[in-house]
């Protein structure tokens, strides 16, 4: 019997068949070991050379696995609506003390008076929105996040759980770093001043060019403009490569690994239809390549495998736990009991896989990500930590 990385766990077995089941709970991988780390570089033949030996200096990429708990909408909606009412306080003390050091008249400190009510009103119906969300939506249960100084602008940008699966690829492209930027006429300074500073600065520049014409009438006009920084909305790409080999000095458990990892991959990483209207959304990751980057989300945008050499046909068994409740009356939901199988399957085996793994950054690069990289914390080696 080989030693499984994984086994499906599937809960969505009720007793009694009473209830018509309008959304499905599709089965979940979870570690058949004590482990939920996958060790590519140690524990995997991508190379003849033997497991563990020579391999310590080996470049290596980690991807900590996470769920996505909500959608985007309810994310975006914790992440911003707790600043709104801060913002709004903020700035009404910042135009009361702009008032009372130049010298404001009784009138106008009446209608700041005013105004102070009603943003102070729209403050607080924000903030219990806020803390409605709060106490549906928990917190993003990132520890890696919430633990590092550097990155406490993205705490609560995703919602997410861990789903305790981490992967050490070897990792070996060419690119180290690469960084480009962009000024430009127009861009984003904030809030009131997209909506007027920008047509207030052009028309400025407009009447300085129609009067310098205008007393200059034989040469031609222009005035500099002084430009935006464009912050990116794109984040980098990692491309990752490497092969896996079922021949030589492999063993069947090898080859049974070898299956699952790449199974559970791709398994992890596609949507799952819950019903006619709701999509189980793929998994994200945080990457980090020691010393060289580091990416608190990351989403892949292709997995590709490919069968090298010959090939032939195996059976594999693929394990399941099945889990029971009942939907009787007051005892809805009760846990009635679990039983554990598993299912035969034919898989094509070839002499070699070659994986090739692209990921995205969900994330503009930024300095805090290279403050993280080099401050002091643990970069995964064994167990699950993160």
């Amino acid at each position: 019997m080989p030693s499984f990385l994984w086994s499906f766990t599937n809960s969505d077995t009720g007793i009694g068949g009473l209830t018509q089941l309008t959304s499905v709970n599709l089965p979940k991988i979870v570690s058949a070991g004590a482990s939920s780390q996958i060790n590519v570089v140690k524990d995997f033949y991508w190379t003849y050379s033997k497991l563990k030996e020579g391999r310590q200096e080996v470049p290596r990429i980690i991807l900590t696995e996470r769920k996505l708990r909500t959608n985007a909408l309810v994310s975006q909606l914790k992440y911003s609506l707790g600043q709104v009412s801060n913002n709004l306080t903020q700035s009404i003390r910042n135009i009361n003390t702009f008032a009372a050091n130049n010298g404001a008249s009784e009138s106008l400190k009446n209608f700041i008076g005013s105004l102070e009510g009603g943003v102070q009103d729209v403050a607080g119906k924000v903030d219990n929105f806020g803390r409605m969300l709060s106490s549906n939506y928990a917190d993003d249960n990132n520890s890696t996040v919430n633990g590092s100084k550097w990155l406490e602008p993205y705490r609560n940008l995703y919602l997410t759980d861990p789903t305790n699966w981490v992967y050490v690829l070897p990792y070996f492209d060419n690119n180290q770093a690469n960084q480009t930027n962009s000024f430009s006429d127009s861009g984003k300074v904030g809030g009131i001043g997209d909506a007027f500073g920008a047509p207030i600065v052009g028309a400025v520049s407009e009447l300085a060019e129609v009067s310098a014409s205008i007393n200059n009438p034989t040469q031609i006009t222009y005035i500099e403009k002084t430009k935006f920084y464009n912050y990116p909305t794109e984040g980098e790409d990692i491309n990752i490569e490497f092969p896996l080999i079922n021949t030589g000095e492999v063993t069947f458990d090898d080859v049974i690994k070898n299956w699952q990892f790449l199974f559970l991959l791709v398994y992890q990483n596609r949507p799952g239809k819950t019903s006619q209207n709701t999509v189980d959304q793929p998994v994200i990751y945080q990457a980090e390549i020691p010393g060289i980057k580091f990416f608190p989300f990351c989403y892949v945008t292709s997995i590709t495998i490919d069968f090298m050499g010959s090939r032939r046909e195996m059976t594999i068994n693929v394990p399941t736990t099945n889990s029971s409740s009942s939907p009787l009356g007051s005892i809805a939901g009760q846990f009635v009991g679990s039983t554990t199988s598993s299912t035969a399957i034919q898989a094509i085996i070839p002499d070699a896989y070659r994986i090739r793994i692209s990921l995205k950054s969900m994330t503009a690069n930024t300095k805090n990500f290279m403050q993280h990289m080099i401050s002091n914390h643990s970069i995964v080696e064994t167990g699950t930590t993160q």
